[in-house]
């Protein structure tokens, strides 16, 4: 008979008070009066195992004689103390009977005394497999590995803050922080649990803090969706400068949603808020599209014409897009110069700019081809580079000088 103890979530404490008060959990299996152990788990409420408990035992040939398999979640607390947590009981006639590693499933946890009823302790992933007539090669060989097979991924968080938190134990709440557990299988046996931690703030307030913070968690997660991990968030109180760190709140986030291959899969806020961003612009695009619809008659009551102040009532709609009230009908544009314009002192104060820039301009054109000129400006510099009056007086008299500079040009 072997036992596939996989992994457990959602274990229950009673006296977690602090970050230190996290148990040690370990599975025992109890079996034909013979037990056997996994390792411990070190300061987790979702411990991973992935090991196999083997019994190598006689059982009736009517299993339905046979004893129960009693498998037990028990708290490490001293070299040989331990504290009962939960138990799961299953016969041996609902037991497998394979060759190969029976699929497992999820069970709940319950844990009872003589005096109360049971209650929900968590829940264990488990299988039990039965070797039928085992022989020499069976007994001797070494176990399978019921690892699944995993692939690299990140976990990436965003920590903003925390609201409305409650006082512990009528003590004021200081410097929260957030701790983030995950229990990756990022080693072989999978005892690592990776944590996270956000800084300790109280800004704006201790009891409405503000991280702003990502943490990234490089890890390994198993392709198989049942055997995926879960991320544990613990809300702890830094008080005495970190000495005490009692636990305020916990929750936890399953990262069955959370897995891009995983069918139930969620996408984060962001790509649902940007998918539906774009289903609006598209919306929006369609509506410019389409034909606009026909401007509504204008309707104007009618006159007796007995009384002169009475007024047309004039009622007009307008379909309002988001962009405006459609096209305004602008008056005609003049562009001729009125008399007020001609006398407007800024609007000289241009025309004598404009004027002084096509004198520059052909004052410089005139420079480079080394002619002389007169211009009505006193200020101009008047250049000189021919050497004899003939030389002056052709530049003067030619046709292509004066085509269009006779305006400027001394009588």
């Amino acid at each position: 008979v072997r036992v596939h103890i996989f992994q457990c979530k959602g274990l229950v404490v009673d006296d977690l008070k602090s970050k230190g008060t996290l148990p040690d959990p370990l599975v025992q299996v109890h079996f034909n009066g013979v037990t056997r152990k996994t390792k411990p788990r070190s300061r987790t409420l979702d411990p991973l195992y992935y090991e196999s408990l083997q019994f190598d035992t006689t059982i009736p040939v009517k299993a339905e004689y046979a004893g129960e398999v009693w498998i037990q979640v028990v708290n490490k607390i001293g070299f040989n103390t331990v504290k009962y947590m939960g138990e799961y009981r299953v016969p041996l006639a609902k037991c497998t009977k394979a060759s190969t590693v029976p699929y497992p499933s999820w069970v709940p946890l319950t844990k009872s005394d003589l005096m109360d009823d049971a209650v929900a302790a968590g829940q264990l992933l488990v299988s039990v497999q039965i070797i039928e007539h085992p022989t020499a090669e069976d007994r001797t060989a070494a176990l399978p590995s019921i690892v699944p097979e995993c692939r690299e991924a990140y976990v990436d968080i965003i920590a903003l803050g925390v609201r409305n938190l409650k006082n512990n134990n009528l003590l004021h709440i200081q410097n929260p922080f957030v701790e983030f557990e995950l229990t990756g299988l990022n080693s072989t046996s999978g005892e690592n649990n990776i944590q996270r931690r956000t800084k300790a703030s109280h800004e704006p307030t201790s009891k409405n803090a503000n991280f702003l913070e990502r943490l990234v968690i490089p890890t390994r997660l198993p392709i198989d969706i049942l055997f995926a991990p879960q991320l544990v968030l613990k809300v702890y109180d830094s008080t005495l400068a970190g000495l005490h760190q009692p636990l305020i709140a916990s929750c936890v986030i399953d990262l069955t949603l959370k897995l891009p291959w995983s069918p139930s899969y969620e996408p984060p806020q962001q790509q649902a808020f940007d998918y539906h961003i774009d289903a609006a612009k598209k919306r929006s695009k369609q509506r410019r599209v389409q034909p606009k619809a026909e401007t509504p008659a204008i309707e104007v009551a009618p006159s007796n014409g007995d009384s002169k102040d009475e007024k047309h009532v004039i009622t007009e709609t307008h379909d309002d897009d988001g962009t405006g009230i459609g096209v305004l009908a602008l008056p005609a544009v003049s562009f001729e110069a009125t008399d007020e314009s001609k006398q407007d002192p800024a609007v000289l104060h241009q025309v004598q700019q404009a004027h002084d820039r096509r004198l520059f301009a052909s004052v410089q054109d005139a420079k480079k081809k080394g002619q002389v000129y007169f211009v009505s400006d006193p200020n101009a510099m008047v250049s000189s580079s021919f050497t004899s009056p003939d030389d002056q007086a052709h530049a003067l008299d030619s046709p292509a000088y004066y085509a269009g500079r006779d305006w400027w040009l001394k009588s």
